[in-house]
């Protein structure tokens, strides 16, 4: 009896030994990694999108993992566009370099055409179309010179939408930096 009592004991005090070196262990690891919060893309993003909150999923991973390059704050990632030069792929952190607030996506205007529609650019070196803004319909005139013929012109399309004006650095006539002298329509 006194040697099943000792067993039991001796078994008890095992545990509660075992119980309470994990215990300190999960404390020292915590406090050694010190766990911080950070965002990953939830699906594959293609080119050119606005990041939703959809597209987000949160984890944690070590401070020491954190880098300075990428977007960890949740306010800074949503509402972003992401660059022309490749998706971001599921399970990817938001890296500075890939993500543009709208202002700086230079090729905004494809994203805004909707399906069945398709985009032109036209060059043109006319300052006086300064009176044509975004939003705005246009019927675009074309005239085709010939050596010995006739010119002939015509309508190319009727009622082209606007989407973008841009200068000869690819900025629109709304930004700040532009030079206000419209380029590409």
């Amino acid at each position: 009896m006194k040697k099943i009592r000792r067993t039991s004991i001796f078994v008890l005090i095992l545990c509660l030994w075992i119980a309470g070196n994990i215990l300190v262990f999960r404390y020292f690891l915590a406090k050694t990694i010190n766990l911080k919060t950070t965002y990953i893309a939830k699906r594959d993003i293609p080119p050119r999108s606005e990041i939703q909150t959809e597209d987000l999923t949160m984890i944690q991973v070590p401070e020491k993992y954190m880098q300075s390059y990428t977007w960890n704050e949740k306010a800074d990632i949503v509402g972003k566009y992401t660059s022309i030069q490749g998706m971001i792929p599921k399970g990817s952190l938001f890296y500075k370099d890939m993500l543009y607030n709208e202002k700086e996506v230079r090729d905004l205007a494809i994203t805004k055409l909707q399906e069945g529609m398709t985009i032109f650019t036209l060059e043109t070196n006319v300052s006086a179309l300064g009176s044509i803004e975004e939003g705005m319909y246009a019927d675009i005139h074309v005239s085709i010179s010939q050596k010995k013929d006739i010119p002939i012109t015509g309508i190319l399309i009727r009622h082209a939408e606007v989407i973008s004006i841009k200068d000869h650095k690819g900025l629109s006539l709304k930004d700040e930096q532009s030079s206000k002298v419209p380029y590409f329509i």
